[in-house]
């Protein structure tokens, strides 16, 4: 319990934490209810089909509301889901497919843009390379997000994290190249389909 975990802290403060339950092979969430997560907690399974919720990443919406980027390991695709609630005890939470191009989804970085909207970064197993998305909707439900390629790294993983500049294009950084090394990319729009500058930070010791 609680493998590819990722915390967030609600407006009072009280974490707010994505995992993966290995027994169960399901995505689960834990939101405190103190500071320390001494007292009551309220734990939920969020999704439980297949085996999923690895390599998770959380972020809160402006309604205090969970936002989970995670990966299916059954169906090897990229999986969103948005709570409807602080805790996901409501029921009826949005759980869609937002990549299922091949085998995709893990080491996923997400980040909400300007309106609520999920941007995330992952890995392409397939392709060996590092992937982007920017949803539409808040859900990732339309059916037409913008999905391009950042960089290929050649690698068979990339430990991706991301982040959004002022301006909202993404930043984001990952172990990348034939002989290892720390990378950086910073797209220089929204989408990142336009220009982008990629450099390698460290190379060294196989950073």
């Amino acid at each position: 319990m609680g493998k590819h975990s990722s915390l967030a802290l609600d407006a009072s403060g009280n974490p707010v934490i994505s995992y993966f339950d290995e027994t169960n092979r399901d995505l689960k969430l834990v939101h405190c209810n103190d500071p320390d997560c001494s007292g009551s907690k309220s734990v939920v399974t969020i999704d439980s089909t297949g085996t999923v919720g690895m390599f998770t990443s959380l972020v809160l919406d402006a309604s205090g509301d969970p936002v989970i980027s995670y990966y299916d390991n059954i169906n090897h695709d990229l999986k969103l889901a948005h709570c409807y609630d602080p805790n996901c005890t409501g029921g009826g939470e949005s759980i869609v497919v937002v990549d299922n191009n091949g085998s995709v989804g893990r080491y996923s970085s997400l980040a909400l843009d300007a309106i609520g909207q999920p941007v995330i970064s992952y890995w392409d197993n397939i392709n060996k390379s590092v992937k982007l998305v920017h949803c539409n909707d808040p859900n990732c439900s339309g059916g037409n997000e913008s999905i391009v390629t950042v960089d290929i790294t050649q690698d068979s993983f990339s430990y991706i994290s991301l982040a959004l500049d002022a301006s909202g294009n993404p930043v984001i950084s990952y172990f990348g190249g034939i002989n290892g090394g720390l990378k950086l990319a910073h797209c220089n729009d929204a989408n990142c389909i336009g220009s982008r500058t990629i450099i390698m930070v460290d190379s060294s010791s196989n950073n």
